[in-house]
């Protein structure tokens, strides 16, 4: 068989060549890869100033898309239920830390007035928050979970002396009394700190609780001073007078926060002599 002399089987094996050339080598590829817009969420209920936070870590791109705002669906307890939708942010302001960190956050009273879904201090469990980051074009989210605990307070240290001298009639001896202590909530979640004075004779100085301060006050006739305010450190001034009996005295101090949830005591004695 005879081929025109532009078609010899030669030459057509090299055009086909060319075509499948042609179609199996396409344009350079696009190889940018898209990792998980949101990093990570945070959550954290400050019981003692009554505030939820919430936080997540958005990258500012989404493939070839700028990020427009992140929301965050809060549940509560019930993921089923119909969520508490709040702007996060990240310019500095309401509850956000540093702008323009990409750690977007809000801090939001813990108020039915603000939250269908609200948390009581005794609440213990899961809580669920989903994070919507709004790309120009594509919406990305993340879902997480978290356990709401309370360990209550703890107090670190006691100052106060361990003798004291009974003073003679129509005397007062005086002497400051600090108490230490810490709260995995932070030191505001503690409602109060207080003592119980046990005398020699196994009876209490007092029929109620004493209490000490972390007000930064000083009442001079009440004996009530404190150095700094919210600093951790409660205060008082402990005062002996001639009608205290001589021996040992059991002094019993405790905290509570927010909850209802009360330290192991911590016990300090102090002597009285003559």
């Amino acid at each position: 068989m005879r081929y025109p002399q532009y078609f010899t089987p030669m030459r057509y094996f090299f055009i086909l060549s060319a075509v499948l050339i042609f179609v199996g080598c396409p344009g350079p590829i696009d190889k940018t890869e898209t990792g998980p817009a949101i990093a990570f969420l945070q959550f954290d209920f400050q019981q003692g100033a009554n505030r939820i936070y919430l936080a997540a870590l958005v990258e500012p791109k989404h493939g070839n898309t700028l990020l427009d705002s992140v929301q965050a669906l809060w549940f509560g307890s019930d993921i089923s239920s119909v969520a508490d939708t709040l702007t996060l942010y990240d310019d500095g302001t309401h509850g956000d830390i540093l702008r323009d960190d990409d750690l977007w956050a809000v801090q939001v009273t813990n108020s039915d007035s603000i939250l269908h879904h609200t948390l009581s201090a005794t609440d213990s469990g899961l809580v669920y928050v989903k994070v919507r980051a709004h790309y120009r074009g594509s919406v990305q989210t993340k879902v997480d979970s978290f356990s709401v605990t309370n360990f209550g307070p703890v107090i670190l240290s006691v100052s106060m002396p361990d003798t004291m001298r009974l003073p003679g009639p129509d005397s007062l001896t005086v002497s400051p009394m600090i108490v230490e202590v810490t709260d995995p909530n932070g030191i505001e979640d503690v409602q109060t700190v207080y003592l119980m004075f046990q005398k020699p004779d196994g009876t209490f100085s007092s029929g109620s609780p004493i209490s000490l301060y972390d007000d930064g006050r000083t009442v001079t006739d009440m004996y009530l001073w404190d150095e700094v305010a919210s600093d951790g450190k409660f205060s008082r001034l402990i005062t002996i007078d001639h009608s205290n009996p001589v021996g040992t005295y059991h002094a019993i101090f405790y905290a509570r926060d927010y909850s209802g949830i009360v330290s192991d005591p911590f016990t300090r004695d102090l002597v009285i002599i003559q």
